[in-house]
């Protein structure tokens, strides 16, 4: 298998209550002018930058579509190795302001896309913020398994 080209990133450092040092950092692909967001959560050992086939092509697609978003992932507790030291209840911690994070920058739309373990941590998201007008309008969960 081929190495995957250079790429860059934004990085994104913002104020989260749940880490000690009051910040999680979150990575940008694409246009950062993009008025919508797709927040992609892996599975377990997953972290930023480990399903570069996924985020390449869905990011290519999103492009060739001028629909408006750019990709993004954090890194949380449970990223990497940290998953047998981490629950869902951290992952969510972590997800829960990093989405106020992306709605402060003023993006649209936010999709959480969650593949493997990944999907427990968006559908515990939306299911805390289930009866907000807020979640409805401006939140899209998906789910799959790559």
């Amino acid at each position: 298998m081929a190495l995957p080209q250079p790429f860059s990133v934004t990085v994104h450092p913002f104020t989260s209550p749940a880490r000690t040092h009051g910040y999680l950092c979150a990575y940008e692909r694409g246009n950062a002018l993009s008025r919508n967001a797709i927040v992609y959560i892996g599975g377990l050992t997953s972290g930023p930058h480990t399903a570069l086939d996924i985020s390449q092509t869905l990011l290519s697609a999103l492009n060739d579509a001028k629909l408006g978003y750019s990709i993004w992932e954090c890194r949380m507790r449970s990223s990497y190795s940290g998953w047998g030291y981490s629950s869902l209840k951290d992952d969510v911690e972590d997800v829960a302001p990093f989405v106020e994070y992306l709605r402060d920058l003023g993006k649209s739309r936010v999709v959480l896309l969650g593949s493997s373990t990944g999907k427990l941590t968006c559908i515990q998201r939306v299911s805390q913020i289930q009866s907000s007008f807020w979640t409805s309008q401006h939140l899209t969960l998906s789910t799959h398994d790559f």
